[in-house]
């Protein structure tokens, strides 16, 4: 299990993920987002330019409906997307983060406003009404489905953390701050 406000760096080898969700499922509470506003933030380093990676997701394992919440890179550039039982979101951020350079990714779910930010900067924003998000299984490097680990992440990824709100953007640039002291961090931004 993990240990809640506890950070701590993990390296996933390819093909491989952690889960993180209570027995039922239903019961551990970062399954559980509803309608509520949340936030989600991690650092992320990859060189790997594959068709799908997911670094982070809450998602149900119900094949082609899948709904839930990811981030995620698509051909090296990095994506959230959102399915709740109202409508879907997909926010894409046209910034290659498939550099070997950390990168700090946040996505923020406030009521229907939805928004991207890659190390401090929103680099995406939409109004969606995506309504109620399902029970879901919290992963980091990939998503469990048929008992296999589908979409696993390339690279490493550290400093996961999900608020039970929705950050604002100063919060959110000061969290990329945070990461100053990261060996091969961009020196840019954006990177």
């Amino acid at each position: 299990g993990g240990t809640v406000g506890y950070a701590g760096r993990v390296e996933i080898p390819t093909q491989e993920y952690i889960r993180i969700s209570g027995d039922p499922p239903d019961s551990n509470v970062i399954t559980q987002y509803g309608t509520n506003d949340f936030s989600v933030v991690l650092a992320l380093k990859t060189s790997a330019t594959s068709t799908n990676q997911i670094a982070v997701s809450c998602l149900t394992t119900m094949g082609a409906s899948r709904k839930g919440w990811s981030i995620n890179t698509i051909n090296g550039k990095l994506q959230a997307s959102i399915d709740g039982d109202n409508g879907a979101a997909t926010l894409d951020s046209g910034v290659n983060v498939a550099n070997s350079y950390w990168h700090k990714a946040s996505f923020v779910r406030h009521g229907s406003e939805l928004a991207l930010y890659v190390d401090g900067t929103t680099v995406e924003q939409q109004t969606v009404d995506v309504g109620s998000l399902p029970l879901c299984i919290f992963t980091i490097g990939g998503f469990e489905e048929g008992g296999g680990v589908q979409n696993s992440f390339d690279g490493s990824i550290d400093e996961v953390a999900v608020f039970d709100r929705a950050l604002d953007q100063a919060t959110v640039y000061s969290l990329f701050g945070e990461l100053g002291n990261k060996q091969h961090m961009c020196s840019q931004n954006p990177c």
